[in-house]
């Protein structure tokens, strides 16, 4: 998800349909929507998804490739929807959110500093 996707505000009626939307393009994609996504489904579910993409990558740098794909993307979730809610006067929430991105993108600097050989293109 890039910044130019994700809308400045949300109203009840478009987080419905971006609810349905979601739904009919995950039922498109087999995504099996019986689940109810507990923690230990979704654990269950990242595993595997990272047993994949092992399989078609040899090493670690694949999920360091893909902790940083996935956290740069919370850090624009996070500052787009505390940037919203700072803007509709939502403003403890919208700090919230944007004391997370924060840490988000802390966390990314962390994980920049790991180091996994001559061949990470990560590190410095």
């Amino acid at each position: 998800m890039t910044a130019s996707n994700i809308p400045s505000s949300l109203s009840g009626d478009d987080l419905e349909k971006l609810m349905q939307a979601a739904q009919e393009k995950s039922a498109d994609e087999s995504v099996d929507n019986t689940h109810n996504f507990s923690h230990e489904y979704l654990t269950e579910l990242a595993s595997e998804i990272c047993d994949s993409a092992c399989d078609r990558s040899h090493g670690p740098l694949i999920h360091k490739a893909m902790a940083l794909t996935i956290l740069s993307r919370m850090v624009e979730w996070h500052t787009e929807v505390g940037t919203s809610l700072f803007e509709d006067g939502q403003k403890e929430s919208g700090a919230a959110w944007l004391k997370d991105a924060g840490k988000l993108q802390a966390a990314i600097s962390q994980l920049l500093e790991v180091g996994l050989g001559s061949d990470d293109p990560f590190t410095d």
